[in-house]
């Protein structure tokens, strides 16, 4: 099964719906670096740059994909698995913060409403002065889909 189709089958099907959609002042490279993210991959700035290359016919340097990167994260678009260093488009239906499942087979990453930690970060503005304004949290582990029976 290509990451691709199994990126596919483990993310919640009311995804699409919560896709969020290009915005019309992305520069060229950050829309090609979108789209790419768009097939639902958990894919690699590398591998990136490999798409997003093949797309324009043209070599595109791996610097302009961390720009493209950068100016997308900023804008709230997308969110990088620490654990397994892979870039996917931010589900817009979830409410902040995002709880991100990694999974260290395949690399898929799954995205959940991480609502107990939001209650515990709005806690912390009274007590300690922090206001958390956008956050992700991380767990890594096995899918569902490669800790099938006799898998794990």
């Amino acid at each position: 099964m290509t990451s691709q189709a199994h990126s596919s089958a483990c993310n919640d099907p009311r995804f699409e719906a919560a896709r969020p959609s290009i915005p019309a002042d992305l520069p060229p490279i950050a829309r090609h670096v979108f789209e790419v993210l768009a097939l639902g991959d958990a894919i690699g700035a590398s591998e990136l740059m490999r798409r997003v290359s093949a797309a324009r016919s043209i070599k595109t340097p791996l610097i302009s994909i961390y720009r493209a990167l950068a100016r997308l994260r900023t804008r709230g678009l997308v969110v990088q698995s620490v654990i397994n260093k892979r870039w996917v488009l931010r589900n817009k239906g979830l409410a902040e913060p995002v709880l991100l499942l990694a999974c260290r087979r395949c690399g898929s990453i799954l995205q959940a409403s991480a609502e107990s930690f939001a209650y515990s970060a709005a806690a912390l503005e009274p007590c300690r002065g922090f206001r958390v304004a956008r956050g992700h949290m991380e767990a890594g582990g096995i899918c569902a889909r490669c800790c099938g029976p006799g898998r794990c």
